[in-house]
C-alpha cells in the first residue's frame, strides 16, 4: 500500500521543479510519482537524490517518464541504491524521451556492464541527452576507453565520471594483503574526467608502488544482451 505521503505527491508537485532530496521515499512512492510525471507538463526538474528508490523504482518512474506529456529536462538520481539492473529502463528512456537533456547517477552501483550499455546507447542519434554526471563509481580500463571513445564522438555531451580508484599506501605495507609476489598499485584519482568543448578526456597517471608502469586491464566480455534481455 502507498503510504499517505507518497499520495500526497500527486497534490504537492505544482511547479517546474521540486526537491524530494533525501526524503525518505522508496519504490512505493514511485507509482505515485510516475503517475505525475505523465499528467504534469509543467515539471521540468525533479530532485531525487538520497532516497532509497532501486531499480525497481526505476523502472516504475520510467513509465511516466517515457509518457508523451512527460517534459522533464534534469533528473537527479544520485544515491538510490541502483544497480545495473536498471540500466535497460534507463536506456530505453534515453533513446526515447525527447526533452531529457540531463540526467545525474553519483554514487551508485552501476558497473561497468551497465555504463557500457549506456555508452552503446548514448551513440545513437535520437539520444538528445547532453549532460550524464557518473562520479563515486569506479570502472575497469575497457569502460573508460569507450566513455572516452563516446565523449570524442559526442563532443555536445559532457560526461563526468572519475577514472580510477585510489588503493591506500597502508595496503602495499601489510604483509597479510600484500605479499612479496604480489605487485601493488596505486592509482591517482582525478576529479573531473569529462570536459566540454569536445576537448580530449585527460589520463590520470597510473603508477606502480615500485615504479613507473602500464597498467593492462584484462576484463572478462560479457554480452550486454545475456545480462539486459
Amino acid at each position: 500500500m502507498i503510504s499517505l505521503g507518497c499520495w500526497l505527491l500527486t497534490f504537492e508537485l505544482k511547479g517546474a521543479a521540486f526537491r524530494l532530496v533525501s526524503s525518505g521515499l522508496t519504490s512505493d512512492c514511485c507509482s505515485a510519482l510516475s503517475s505525475v510525471l505523465s499528467a504534469n507538463q509543467n515539471l521540468t526538474h525533479l530532485y531525487l537524490r538520497g532516497n532509497a528508490l532501486g531499480d525497481m523504482g526505476v523502472k516504475l518512474l520510467c513509465k511516466g517518464l517515457l509518457h508523451p506529456n512527460c517534459k522533464l529536462q534534469m533528473l537527479e538520481l544520485d544515491n538510490c541504491s541502483l544497480t545495473s539492473h536498471c540500466c535497460w529502463d534507463l536506456s530505453r528512456l534515453l533513446t526515447s524521451s525527447q526533452s531529457l537533456r540531463q540526467l545525474n547517477l553519483d554514487s551508485n552501483d552501476l558497473g561497468d556492464l551497465g555504463v557500457m550499455l549506456f555508452c552503446e546507447v548514448l551513440k545513437q542519434q535520437g539520444c538528445l541527452l547532453r549532460s550524464l554526471q557518473l562520479c563515486k563509481m569506479y570502472f575497469n580500463h575497457d569502460t573508460i576507453c569507450a566513455l572516452e571513445a563516446l565523449q570524442e564522438e559526442k563532443p555536445e555531451l559532457t560526461i563526468v565520471f572519475e577514472r580510477a580508484q585510489p588503493v591506500m599506501e597502508a595496503r602495499c605495507q601489510n604483509p597479510l594483503l600484500c605479499g612479496p609476489t604480489t605487485r601493488c598499485r596505486r592509482r591517482e584519482p582525478t576529479t573531473r574526467a569529462g570536459v566540454r568543448g569536445g576537448a580530449r578526456l585527460q589520463e590520470a597517471p597510473r603508477r606502480w608502488a615500485g615504479g613507473q608502469g602500464t597498467e593492462a586491464t584484462h576484463a572478462a566480455r560479457v554480452s550486454l544482451e545475456d545480462v539486459f534481455l
